[in-house]
Order: C-alpha cells, then structure tokens, then sequence
C-alpha cells in the first residue's frame, strides 16, 4: 500500500497529541515527585525547629521556676549569712542573664519556622497547580501506599494525658484498655499528618466526634479525633508532617476522664472554664484493624514528654 506524503503528514498530526499528552503527564508526575520530595525535607526541618522551640520554652520556663524558688528560699531565711546571700545572688545573675540569650533564641528559631512555613505553602500550591483536585485514583493509590509507615510523626505539640493499654497489659491499668493516646494541647494549634497516605474518611464518628482516618499502607491506618477543622478531604494525598486541620473544644471530650468504661461520656466542657485555652488530641494507629502503640513510633525526638 502507497500512502502519499500529506497522509503521512496527516497521522503525524493525529499522533502528536497523543504523545505529547503522555509526555505532560510524565512530566507532571517527575515534578509531582520532586515536590513531594522536597516537601518531606521542608517537614522535617519544621520538626526539627519546633523540638528545638519546645526544649527552649522548658529551659525558659525553668529558669523562671529556679528565679520563683530562690525568692521562696530568701523568704524562708530573714537573716541569712553572707555565704548564703552570695550564692543566692549568684544564682539569680546566672538565671537572668539566661533569660534575654533564650528569649533571643526563641525569635530566631520562630523566624526559622515562618520562613519554613512560606516553603511549605508555596511548594503545596506548586503541587496543587499541577494537581488542582488532589485527588486519587485506585491505581495511584496502590502505588502510593505500596510500602508500610517506618516511623510516625507527632501530630500535635503537647503532653501525653493518656496513655495506650493493650488488652494485653490490661491487668496492670486501673482504667481498663485505652486504644490509643490522648495529647494535651492547645486550642486552635496546627495538627500534622503523622503518616503519608490517603484520606479515606472524614466527619462524625460515633462518639469521636469529627474523625480523621489516613491510609497509610499495608494495612496501617492512623485516627485523629478531636479537631475543631479540617482542611483535607477524602482521597486526598497527605505527607507525614503536612498540616490536616486544628484543634479545638471538640477534643475536651477526651479529658483525663475518658476511658474505656465511659466512652460515651462526652467531657467537652468538664473542668473547663471560659479562659482555659487547653484542649486534647486523641489519636490511634492500627495495624489491620487491631490498634497499636504509636510511642514507639514516633520519629526520634519529636513525642511529646510524659505529663
């Protein structure tokens, strides 16, 4: 068969489409991974920044503490010796003069966080340009989560207020089996992704109240409840460390109180006045259906100190 040169021309033409549409999309998807990349190493360094914020807050906070117990320890002895008054001097200029280097620290490391946050953002909306819906295809999710979570990240600044408690360990609680922990924090703070996965629910969940749940892959599912707002929707991608939403009033239903034995007890306004700003997170990490501590994978540096 003879076919012309302007036929030829002409399935060229057909053809270029086709190609160039498959090249755009492998292209998309190299920048999409760059991005991700990049994204995770922006996270990190936040990480790294907030740790490094939250050790200085405590170092203030004892120095403030260590100036509060001196002036008890000069209260409780009218008449002190001369020996005593020079240490205590001593101690007051030592906690003083840490007071203005932490306080200096504190500024340069919330610069630090406010330039890695207008990182984040702006790689997120490069991201959301190449991906507007930010949506998830079966296929795409299989790929995404072909490997299981090798650490978690904490999903809130805070204090442990509960911890987990296998049925296991049962016997040595008082309170009875705990699926998972409860972080005190405070009200309307940023919460983190602790995983990469995929949003697969998002709204009320029996006595959750507004729930969370990322796909983490191989059988891995993370749960956060608790939240005042949430920013991501079903099957989204989410990055370890990306932020999901806020905390809010909702999470004071998982008080101290809460356990096993009164889970359908809603605590949001218990002990609670109109100027306490603190609030609770509660999150569990499962492992096909059966939930699991998520201590021990928390990212070296980054859980939250026993309350």
């Amino acid at each position: 068969m003879v076919i012309n040169r302007p036929a030829i021309v002409f399935l060229v033409a057909l053809a270029l489409p086709a190609n160039t549409s498959m090249a755009q999309t492998q292209q998309d998807q190299s920048r999409l991974t760059a991005l991700d990349n990049q994204l995770r190493l922006v996270v990190k360094e936040k990480q790294s920044i907030q740790d490094d914020i939250e050790e200085n807050q405590r170092l203030m906070a004892a120095v403030l503490v260590g100036l509060v117990h001196n002036r008890l320890r000069e209260n409780k002895t009218p008449t002190p010796s001369a020996e005593e008054r020079l240490a205590g001097e001593r101690r007051k200029m030592v906690m003083r003069s840490l007071i203005p280097l932490l306080q200096e620290r504190y500024e340069t490391l919330l610069g630090k966080i406010t330039t890695l946050n207008e990182q984040h953002q702006a790689l997120l909306a490069q991201r959301q340009d190449i991906d507007p819906t930010a949506q998830a295809t079966p296929d795409d999710i299989e790929t995404y989560l072909q490997e299981a979570p090798r650490s978690l990240t904490i999903p809130v600044t805070g204090t442990f207020a509960r911890r987990f408690v296998s049925e296991d360990s049962n016997q040595n609680d008082v309170d009875g089996v705990f699926k998972g922990i409860v972080i005190e924090t405070r009200l309307d703070v940023p919460v983190f992704s602790p995983v990469d996965g995929i949003v697969i629910y998002v709204g009320a969940l029996n006595f959750y109240g507004k729930t969370l749940i990322i796909r983490a892959g191989k059988g891995y599912h993370v749960l956060l409840a608790g939240m005042e707002r949430v920013k991501v929707q079903t099957n989204q991608r989410v990055l370890s460390g990306e932020p999901v939403g806020f905390t809010g009033v909702a999470g004071r239903r998982f008080d101290s109180k809460f356990s096993g034995k009164n889970e359908g007890q809603s605590q949001s306004h218990k002990n609670h006045d109109a100027t306490d700003n603190r609030t609770m997170l509660y999150f569990e990490f499962r492992k096909d259906g059966t939930p699991i501590d998520p201590v021990p994978w928390f990212t070296t540096g980054t859980s939250p100190p026993l309350s």
